[in-house]
């Protein structure tokens, strides 16, 4: 039996293997390149602690450093809770929970009674205010075959009920993001969606009708509706506010443009609208999203445990921090709150009420530098959505906004004067308290009335920064680089330069 030191026993040919040539630098290189890769690590995990921590104090004296604890809701009660309404739960229910039985039934009338071969894409845009172009409800008679359009949404009157009903609950509190079993949005998204274009179209209905009345507190309840969707945490939810938000001003421009409503209904409709404020509640979401996702982050690292075990986001990351070396985790953690708050939030001018195309393409420029990057320190970051498509929506549905209380203290003007004001500046503060700028220049919006001053132009000079004198671009994809946004009741035609 050979001995553990002989010759031919197991140490003699790890013997024999040593001392063969060329081993001993092999096993050198290997020796160096592991000590090497040790050092290197632990140099970069202090360079990416003392980035994240440098970062920090930055954010912080500038202030724009957001904690979590600073946004994290408290729990709210069921019955005053906007989310938990019984409708609400039943449109965000997932397609087999029983749930959303109702939903589903709901969805399945409102293709019935409107084909996607006359709603395009299936999401209502029957009209184009802002090209001045109105709903044909002539169409609609021809479709449903009678003269009175309320009668086949008669169907609908108990959605259109608890909807009401549900807008009423003063409190807001949607799952938390990465709630196991809450991840999917789109049955919330399509059954609002499909509720706002009925909505819009029955107040149509109940103007052309001679119900003014009916059709206040039915654009009122779609406002209400976009405050509630306004005042949850995350920007998804923000979405979803702007969505009836625009169903609701296509259906003021439309009765304005028939002079449809009286004082008190327009006033009524004015403190609505001046409920909304697209900028600010976006922007909110977007710092809840950087304070929750730097909290789930310091916590996949051992930091405070500010959000619950379960949650899908912080599952997640606590399988990547295991797996990825925890410097250039730091680093990522460093450029994820850059993008966010040198780019995303910084694109936000609150105090001069603007929106600047410059600092919406600074984003899209960082985006397009993560996604072109190898470098380690974004390798994580390239799964993140684009921001830039999110805050040009934002922007123009401030400007839709903005835009709607000028045209409503404008006919509540006219009612009183008999004609539309020459400037707007005459309109505060008797029917406004100030009359909000241009979002993308902080100039004052453009305004001319007509011939005697029975017809107006209101715009705002768009995205491509430039006046072209009240002109709409056709298609509606083009309206980020081309023409203004515009409220008028005749389409405007292009200057030729």
């Amino acid at each position: 039996m050979n001995s553990p030191g002989s010759s031919t026993g197991p140490m003699g040919a790890l013997r024999r293997f040593y001392q063969a040539k060329g081993v001993k630098p092999i096993l050198l290189g290997i020796l160096l390149f592991l000590v090497s890769l040790i050092i290197f690590l632990q140099v970069e995990r202090v360079r990416g602690l003392h980035a994240w921590e440098d970062y920090q104090v930055q954010a912080k004296a500038k202030g724009d450093w957001i904690e979590y604890a600073a946004v994290k809701q408290a729990p709210v009660s069921d019955e005053l809770n906007f989310a938990m309404a019984p409708l609400l739960k039943s449109f965000a229910a997932a397609d087999g929970d029983s749930a959303g039985a109702y939903a589903r039934d709901f969805q399945a009338q409102f293709k019935q009674m409107f084909p996607e071969d006359l709603v395009p894409n299936g999401l209502g845009e029957f009209g184009d205010w802002q090209a001045a172009r109105p709903v044909d409800l002539t169409v609609w008679q021809v479709h449903w075959n009678t003269k009175d359009l309320l009668t086949p949404l008669k169907k609908f009157d108990a959605v259109f009920a608890d909807f009401a009903l549900a807008v009423r609950r003063p409190e807001v509190q949607f799952p938390l993001e990465g709630t196991p079993g809450t991840g999917d949005m789109k049955p919330l998204l399509v059954n609002v969606t499909a509720l706002t274009c009925l909505l819009e179209f029955r107040v149509l209905a109940e103007l052309d009708g001679g119900m003014a009345g009916s059709a206040t507190e039915d654009v009122a309840t779609m406002l209400r509706g976009a405050q509630r969707f306004a005042a949850a945490q995350t920007i998804n939810y923000q979405m979803l506010a702007i969505d009836l938000e625009t169903g609701a001003i296509a259906a003021i421009w439309q009765g304005l443009a028939g002079h449809k409503w009286d004082a008190g209904q327009l006033a009524a409709l004015e403190k609505e609208l001046g409920a909304l404020d697209p900028m600010g509640t976006s922007r909110r979401g977007f710092q809840f999203e950087a304070a929750f996702s730097t909290a789930a982050f310091e916590q996949s690292l051992g930091g405070p445990a500010l959000l619950p075990a379960d949650n899908e986001v912080l599952t997640g990351l606590n399988k990547i921090s295991a797996q990825f070396p925890r410097g250039w985790y730091y680093q990522t953690m460093t450029g994820f709150r850059r993008y966010y708050d040198g780019g995303i939030l910084a694109s936000f001018d609150m105090e001069h009420h603007r929106m600047d195309p410059g600092a919406v393409d600074k984003v899209r420029h960082l985006e397009e530098d993560i996604v072109a990057s190898w470098s380690p320190y974004n390798y994580l970051l390239k799964s993140l959505p684009a921001a830039d498509p999110t805050l040009s929506f934002v922007a123009q549905a401030q400007v839709a906004l903005d835009e709607a209380r000028v045209a409503v203290a404008l006919e509540r003007a006219r009612l009183a004067t008999g004609k539309y004001p020459e400037k707007l500046a005459e309109l505060a503060p008797k029917y406004l308290a100030a009359v909000p700028g241009d979002l993308v220049t902080g100039e004052p919006l453009h305004y001319r009335t007509t011939v005697e001053g029975e017809k107006f132009v209101l715009y705002s000079v768009g995205w491509n920064m430039k006046d072209d004198g009240g002109w709409t671009a056709p298609q509606m994809q083009a309206r980020w680089s081309e023409g203004d946004w515009v409220w008028s009741y005749e389409a405007q035609k292009q200057i030729q330069n």
